[in-house]
């Protein structure tokens, strides 16, 4: 894995004022909109008994544990104990880890690694995503393989013909056309 790359993980759509769950590289994440349509990012676990903050509510910028009442911020600090009475101190270890969440067309991106990287790291540039004969194709897929696996996938055009005939394959025409490659900062696209 890459950890210092921007990925996109949702579409924007799908993310709301109820925490959503998404797994990256088998990392358990609760994102969620807070005030003002902010986004958040943090670990789904909570820090006290491991309960999953996915499961839990939004109340203005805090998710809220569901299985103690913990309100923890977006910046991940315990904002709220409700056992604990007046006066009692939040322990400094009651915090989730947070990550750097951005939207752009259409997705959510998120970022695994550190800080100070994600804030010198531009967030992917799709040219073509703009242009009006285009279309995105959007949809969950939910593969059970490696990443690696299912990107090399993505990337192999020869398959189309047989796997996909029918639907966007033609076995009888199963050339595939030179690529046209156009270089970015931060990677590349082909037509």
């Amino acid at each position: 894995m890459f950890k210092h790359l921007w990925y996109a993980v949702e579409f924007s759509t799908a993310i709301t004022d109820r925490p959503q769950l998404i797994t990256i590289f088998d990392r358990p994440i609760a994102i969620y909109r807070g005030v003002n349509n902010t986004l958040y990012a943090v670990s789904n676990t909570c820090p006290h008994r491991g309960a999953a903050l996915a499961n839990g509510t939004i109340q203005g910028n805090c998710i809220v544990c569901p299985y103690h009442g913990w309100h923890f911020q977006g910046n991940g600090n315990c904002v709220k104990i409700p056992a604990n009475a007046i006066g009692v101190m939040i322990p400094r270890q009651a915090i989730v880890t947070t990550y750097p969440v951005q939207e752009k067309d259409g997705w959510v991106w998120l970022f695994l690694g550190d800080l100070a990287q994600a804030k010198i790291t531009p967030l992917p540039e799709i040219p073509r995503i703009h242009r009006p004969n285009m279309r995105s194709i959007q949809g969950n897929f939910h593969w059970q393989v490696n990443y690696e696996r299912a990107m090399d996938n993505g990337l192999d055009f020869a398959h189309a013909p047989f796997v996909h005939a029918g639907a966007f394959g033609n076995p009888d025409q199963p050339e595939v056309a030179p690529l046209e490659i156009e270089t970015q900062t931060m990677g590349a696209s082909a037509t």
